[in-house]
């Protein structure tokens, strides 16, 4: 359901409802946000039909559709230009303004019909492994690009100080046979035996069904095990994906990681081979000294000015934070350069230095100018802070918080 969910979604808005750089930061992005509404990327769509797709896309499978017969049901009912259990409590669109919604509609109800009558068919194991490795998006190994820092070997002591759990604590990485894998119950089936027999792919879809509750279950502690089998075979996505895991919470609490030898291991790994995230995650564990490693601001700022100039956004925030305790002019510099380059996030961090004189002279029209061009831009969080801050000038009161 979730699938056709996507499909419909891209015939309507001609975009997809998630985008990610990486098959991480797609996994999260999945798993926390929801898709831009179809009707603010494409006007004409039809309220019902919007209702549709975005209740395919729900995020726990409780609230799609029951299967595929129900999706059928409603995508006749639009069809026929009846009202939908999807929009509850909505007036009918009583007239369609262009014929698109239902020239997608049908082939989507066709795929529905198709699916349900091949509900149970088991597809061999040629055609599961023919799918995967021509994937174009399927992540792999990359070589370092130049402006890669070279980075130290990984530390084998843990954290000083810190509770963390030794590598022998990591889940047991021996393959579970079919009758023990959960998802072997569910239309996750071919993927399981895929992954079973050693297919890198089909490990990775496991491993972000069970990150995502993708599939009608979560489990961390599986979602790892997968991702730790893949990064076995090289895998450079299932590498960042397994130490990420691993951090169970922000870096700069790292007595609370599982495993920081092997998380900052497979970390550089994912990094050395070109993974996109790599760079940012390490520049983080180098800021706060996390996972058993010295704190080195210098090479954290080195870290987060190749991420820069791959366009990384958070990089320079994360930059600009750091050179901020000593030396704000630099921090300034920083966010004015990532706004000439485009970055809503070092806009806003701008406007508020700018307003409160941090790191060079006070300006707050500049602030109150760059506030204006958020509200006016195409991310939606720091389109919403603008607003509001713009409201608190409004009102009388400073628009943006002191550091």
């Amino acid at each position: 359901m979730w699938a056709l969910g996507v499909i419909l979604y891209q015939g309507l808005t001609g975009e997809l409802p998630f985008q990610g750089e990486s098959w991480l930061e797609l996994a999260g992005a999945i798993a926390r946000a929801a898709p831009t509404a179809p009707r603010k990327l494409a006007p004409a769509t039809s309220p019902d039909l919007e209702a549709i797709c975005l209740r395919a896309l729900a995020p726990e499978p409780a609230e799609r559709f029951l299967d595929g017969a129900e999706l059928a049901a409603e995508l006749r009912a639009f069809l026929a230009g009846q009202g939908t259990r999807s929009r509850t409590g909505a007036l009918l669109w009583r007239r369609v303004r262009t014929s698109r919604a239902r020239l997608l509609a049908a082939p989507i109800l066709a795929l529905v019909t198709l699916g349900a009558v091949a509900t149970g068919y088991r597809r061999t194991e040629s055609s599961a492994s023919s799918r995967a490795p021509t994937s174009p998006s399927q992540p792999g190994p990359s070589q370092p690009g130049p402006s890669q820092p070279a980075l130290p070997p990984p530390s084998s002591s843990p954290t000083p100080g810190g509770s963390a759990r030794g590598p022998d604590e990591l889940p047991d990485l021996r393959m579970p046979a079919l009758e023990d894998e959960p998802l072997s119950k569910t239309s996750m089936r071919t993927f399981v035996e895929s992954a079973i027999k050693g297919e890198t792919y089909a490990m990775l879809t496991l491993a972000a069904c069970y990150d995502s509750g993708a599939a009608g279950i979560t489990d961390g502690e599986r979602a790892l095990a997968w991702y730790l089998r893949a990064a076995e075979q090289g895998n450079t996505a299932a590498k960042l994906a397994a130490a990420f895991r691993m951090i169970e919470h922000p870096v700069g609490r790292a007595k609370r990681t599982r495993a920081p030898a092997k998380a900052l291991e497979l970390l550089q790994q994912a990094y050395e081979e070109g993974a996109a995230d790599a760079g940012l995650l390490l520049g983080q564990v180098y800021r706060y000294g996390a996972l058993g490693c010295e704190r080195d601001r210098e090479r954290a700022h080195q870290l987060f000015r190749a991420q820069i100039e791959k366009g990384d956004a958070v990089a320079a925030v994360r930059l600009a934070e750091d050179l901020a305790e000593d030396d704000p002019a630099a921090a300034r510099r920083v966010l004015e350069e990532g706004r000439d380059r485009g970055f809503p996030d070092c806009s806003y961090g701008l406007a508020r230095m700018a307003w409160w004189g941090e790191g060079g002279p006070q300006d707050r029209e500049l602030a109150l100018t760059l506030l204006r061009e958020l509200t006016q831009g195409d991310h939606d969080y720091y389109r919403r802070q603008a607003e509001r801050a713009l409201a608190r000038h409004a009102a009388g009161r400073p628009p943006l918080k002191r550091r």
